[in-house]
């Protein structure tokens, strides 16, 4: 009893420092929320001008940071990504070994696609639509950058399939999806669709366009 008790607590001392992300593709003025653990940690960018950390805490024994993407000066060439190193070292440690980092990428949004559950739907049915976005080298862009931006969803022709407020599909839900409000769940980046009548045609077309006031390689519908 005594050596398992021993072991035990050996191997809770053990526990390696975790960071949430180690790798992100943003959109600029984008806001996240990376956390480290276990503990407190000071967070740091290395080029602040690229990605900029913001309010910092420590609940639970886990560290947590927001940290905020910038759009490139007007007056510099637009590169294909801006990098930027978010660390984290524990504040009651100076080992270097314990230093965790995210690299932080920023770019413009070339292009949105939507992903479906399904390709047909019958009337009354529910399902769920994402987008997704990539920049002009095919790169996914990390779903939280995507979560932060704004899209105005269509359909055509209109009538055959409606949004409707996450809360009303009675699923179980993450917290921040099922607190939108209607006009926050319309323009978010993942909703569900009802299908209320079976169309004359054969296809609806669903288009996602980029929010006004989001930084882009041009129009992105």
């Amino acid at each position: 009893m005594m050596a398992w008790q021993i072991a035990a607590v050996s191997l809770g001392s053990a526990m390696a420092a975790q960071i949430s992300d180690r790798n992100l593709l943003l959109p600029p003025a984008s806001t996240v929320e990376l956390s480290a653990r276990p503990g407190c940690f000071v967070w740091e960018s290395e080029r602040p001008e690229v990605a900029s950390v913001g309010a910092v805490r420590c609940e639970g024994g886990v560290s947590y940071a927001t940290v905020t993407t910038h759009a490139p000066p007007q007056t510099s060439e637009i590169v294909h990504r801006r990098p930027a190193l978010i660390t984290a070292v524990p504040s009651d440690s100076e080992a270097t070994e314990e230093l965790l980092s995210c690299q932080v990428n920023v770019g413009l949004i070339r292009s949105l696609r939507i992903s479906t559950t399904t390709k047909y739907m019958i009337a009354n049915e529910l399902q769920w639509l994402r987008v997704s976005a990539e920049d002009d080298a095919g790169n996914l862009f990390s779903e939280a950058g995507v979560r932060s931006l704004a899209f105005d969803w269509r359909f055509e022709p209109e009538g055959f399939v409606t949004l409707i407020p996450p809360a009303q599909t009675l699923q179980q839900l993450p917290p921040e999806l099922a607190a939108l409000s209607e006009s926050e769940a319309r323009a978010y980046y993942t909703v569900p669709v009802h299908a209320t009548a079976a169309p004359k045609r054969d296809e609806v077309r669903v288009r996602a366009t980029l929010g006004a006031g989001h930084a882009s390689a041009g129009a992105v519908t």
